[in-house]
């Protein structure tokens, strides 16, 4: 995999502005065909690529392993002729209704892969619009720690539908390592709470909304 560099701003040329086809082959034998000058704006890992002396280059043929499933090429895909025919609209990228759930998520570390990062963040503001109680513990097994997402599903968590609304039975589902991060988040808020507030008692915590903010879970792009 090239090395990371410098994230640049996203600005997609149309599909018609270029003609060289890069195909992309999955482990399930998939193949999926696109433009390579789209790959090369949106993408660090396919800029380098593209650009480098090896056989990919040479054939612009590539096999992706790597979060790569059909399910996430073709909603990377999707989004990536979505924002090449849709500069400077207001058309917001959107989960297309015969997409999992959990394949999205996946879609989020295949775009971590291959660096690309407006993907990613277009991608946390989908989950944002579609995550509940009920559908992270489905996909938290396959978040690692230290991932972004994983303090992103714990403030989803604790967020949706007020602090301790039909907690009680939502946590006892909770696999046992997000069970731990979601309580040491709750103490950390009881402890800031009882620390700036006089008369503090837990039933006045539990009248508290907790906050949720989407920002450091979204990428700065950078020039």
């Amino acid at each position: 995999m090239p090395p990371p560099l410098k994230k640049r701003k996203l600005a997609l040329p149309k599909p018609g502005d270029g003609t060289t086809i890069t195909t992309i082959r999955v482990p399930s034998g998939d193949i999926f065909t696109v433009h390579a000058h789209l790959l090369d704006r949106c993408s660090e890992y396919f800029r380098r690529a593209l650009d480098s002396k090896s056989t990919e280059a040479k054939t612009r043929t590539f096999d992706l392993s790597e979060h790569a499933t059909s399910a996430t090429l073709s909603i990377f895909i999707r989004w990536l002729y979505h924002k090449s025919t849709n500069r400077g609209a207001t058309s917001e990228f959107t989960r297309d209704s015969s997409e999992r759930y959990e394949d999205v998520v996946e879609a989020w570390f295949f775009g971590d892969y291959i660096q690309a990062t407006e993907f990613r963040n277009d991608i946390i503001h989908i989950l944002n619009d579609y995550t509940d109680r009920s559908t992270i513990p489905l996909v938290w097994d396959r978040v690692p720690p230290g991932s972004r997402l994983r303090g992103f599903f714990v403030a989803s968590f604790l967020h949706r539908e007020g602090p301790f609304d039909g907690m009680k039975e939502d946590l006892g589902k909770l696999p046992p390592s997000m069970l731990l991060e979601v309580s040491r988040r709750l103490v950390d808020k009881m402890i800031e709470l009882h620390d700036c507030r006089q008369g503090f008692s837990v039933k006045k915590y539990l009248d508290v909304p907790f906050p949720f903010d989407l920002e450091p879970y979204l990428e700065k792009v950078e020039d």
